[in-house]
Parts: C-alpha cells; structure tokens; sequence
C-alpha cells in the first residue's frame, strides 16, 4: 500500500477547512503579538545596556544619548510575506549621524566613559557596553521558544 490517509471523524471536509483556516489566523496573531512583545523587550534592554555616546557642545552640557535614541523596531514584510521586526541602531538622530558611530561602539573595543559608569550603576538590568545589541537579544532568546512551542502547538490541536 502507497500514501498514508487520514481520516477525521464528526467534521464534514467543509468544517474541518474551516478549522484549519481558523487555527491558522489564531496563530499567526498570538505569533505577531508575541514577535511584537519580545522584540520590543529586546530594544528596551539594548537601551538599558548601550554606552552613554556623546558629551554634549561644551563639558556643562548633558549628553544628547542620540545612539540610545536611535534604537527602534522595524517592521517590514518578509519573502514569505509574513511580517519580520528587526531590532535596529543607528540613522539620523536630529542632525546627528550615528550609524558609524553604532557600529564601532557595538564592535569596539574601548573604556566606558564617566557617563556611561554612571548608567551602569543605575541598576542590574544595565549591562553597559560593546556588543549592546548582541547580548540583549540574547537575554530574551528563550522568549522566541514561546512563539515557536504557541505555533506548534496551535498546528497540532
């Protein structure tokens, strides 16, 4: 005997499309939600772990945090079609540039400055420093099992 078939009791093959096609809204929505949190915790910790970046015109001024200010969510469709957030730094922050300057402070290799200590010590979630990005989305990597086991478990009832 070739093939395997599969039988369903008590659903007519019209109902059971219609269960399907239900399953499968309900999922992709619980996965969007659950992309969106998770993508958004992923920023906010990036923030909370990215070297305070500039001095300010003059030593009275404050720093303008213009590399924290950069960090955002983006959203865009996908190959497949699906929607994709992406975690990203750098870009125009007022009439600042930062994408350079993202990229080395995140790569680099360098001492944090007295701004960026003092950030630190604001608490233990503020992990300071190069690889920022990196090691905030490795911080909340179990969260995307939940997405997948939600996914899988909602294809499998």
């Amino acid at each position: 005997m070739s093939g395997w078939r599969l039988y369903f009791t008590g659903l007519q093959p019209e109902e059971l499309a219609g269960t399907f096609f239900r399953e499968g809204v309900m999922v992709d929505k619980r996965a969007l939600r659950q992309m969106r949190t998770v993508s958004k915790l992923v920023m906010e910790q990036s923030i909370r772990n990215t070297p305070v970046d500039w001095k300010g015109y003059t030593t009275k001024e404050p720093p303008g945090h213009e590399l924290e200010r950069s960090t955002r969510v983006e959203e865009q469709f996908g190959g497949s079609g699906r929607i994709e957030a992406t975690v990203s730094v750098g870009g125009m922050v007022g009439d600042v540039d930062t994408d350079l300057y993202a990229m080395w402070i995140h790569e680099g290799d360098y001492h944090l400055g007295p701004a960026s200590r003092a950030k630190m010590m604001m608490g233990p979630k503020y992990k300071v420093g190069p690889e920022f990005l990196t090691r905030a989305l490795a911080e909340y990597e179990s969260e995307f099992d939940v997405l997948l086991d939600d996914l899988m478990e909602g294809l499998m009832s």
